[in-house]
């Protein structure tokens, strides 16, 4: 059975992981939700998703893995709304570069045994110099020949970590 996937948050790196995940889907399956509708529905025209979503409760409930792109304004209230449908085992990723903030955020709104984990991608550097933000500037390979910083919590089960480790 694949691993749930939810994106949240459809710009460059969400919609990026979703393309570059595409050749996989016997091992995963792509959902995604954007607060802009149009931007969703443009991602899945894309082909970086399998399925999408307008409601982010709904989005995440049956999620093994969400990976949220989204900007730090958002990211706490973001939190908030998944919190409580998280299924046990969830493990939350993280590209926002508070990754300290973010793991206290965490441990005040999730249940237990859900996890949040940073994830900072770094860049293919053939596109280091392309300006854009929105899914037109998403590619396939965005992360090849890269490397991804996963930080986690003391208390991370290695089953979480494992997880995120097997998506890169």
């Amino acid at each position: 059975m694949p691993v749930e996937l939810t994106l949240i948050g459809l710009n460059r790196l969400g919609a990026s992981f979703g393309l570059a995940l595409a050749p996989h889907k016997a091992k995963i399956h792509r959902s995604g939700i954007d607060r802009d509708p149009a931007r969703t529905d443009r991602v899945l025209k894309l082909g970086a998703l399998d399925h999408s979503f307008r409601n982010l409760p709904a989005a995440v409930e049956k999620a093994d893995l969400i990976l949220i792109a989204a900007p730090t304004a958002e990211l706490r209230i973001t939190l908030e709304l998944i919190a409580p449908v998280l299924k046990q085992g969830a493990v939350v990723l993280s590209t926002n570069p508070c990754h300290q903030t973010a793991h206290q955020w965490a441990k005040e709104l999730f249940p237990a045994q859900r996890y949040l984990l940073g994830f900072t991608p770094s860049l293919n550097p053939a596109y280091l110099k392309e300006a854009g933000n929105g899914p037109d500037t998403a590619h396939s390979d965005l992360f090849q020949h890269s490397q991804i910083l996963i930080s986690d919590a003391t208390d991370t089960d290695p089953a979480a970590l494992k997880l995120a480790d097997e998506l890169c």
